[in-house]
């Protein structure tokens, strides 16, 4: 970053006190959009800290001050709950080779890029959000064996990640036939 403004500085032929002065305004610019990313009860606690601050670096110096690093261990132990708690959205036709995609970067994380561990987070965590129907025609068309990627690219190919318009009218049936039941319990 230093030795992008340092070159920006010179092809703009930018010295002295101008120099400076353009370096104090970015510093406080860095400094305001920090401090914006912060809840307005987390900079009421630290206020006086925060107002010692006078650029970016520090801080986020000051941040690692008080909440402390995350170590790869936090990192992968995120990455694992994440995974765990993950789901397709199925409710806005998420593609499956996008599903795929998503687990994908948290399984890496998770696995510390151990292929073996990351396949088995992988395939693990594709068919635990495959519902029964879509698993029974991955096994009537032989396609059960294949990784994950190949199941979601298969998937994708058929056009399984679209809503049938029969569960979609299944839904919208028994939104009627609770209202209808609320009007005549109103009525009587």
């Amino acid at each position: 970053m230093t030795a992008i403004w340092n070159r920006a500085m010179k092809l703009h032929d930018i010295t002295g006190e101008e120099a400076n002065s353009f370096e104090a305004e970015f510093k406080a610019v860095r400094k305001d959009l920090c401090l914006q990313l912060l809840t307005p009860e987390y900079y009421n606690r630290y206020s006086d800290q925060f107002e010692r601050v006078t650029g970016s670096l520090d801080f986020f110096k000051l941040l690692e001050q008080i909440i402390g690093t995350v170590t790869t261990t936090d990192i992968k132990n995120d990455a694992k709950e994440k995974l765990r708690e993950i789901s397709r959205r199925a409710n806005e036709e998420e593609t499956f080779t996008m599903f795929y995609e998503r687990i994908e970067f948290l399984a890496d994380q998770a696995s510390d890029s151990k292929h073996d561990l990351k396949m088995y987070l992988l395939n693990d965590s594709f068919n635990s959000n495959l519902s029964p129907e879509i698993k029974r025609y991955l096994v009537d068309h032989d396609q059960s064996t294949g990784t994950a990627k190949e199941k979601a690219a298969f998937l994708d190919k058929r056009e399984k990640f679209k809503k049938k318009i029969e569960i979609n009218a299944v839904s919208v049936t028994d939104i009627l036939k609770d209202q209808m039941e609320s009007l005549t319990s109103q009525l009587s």
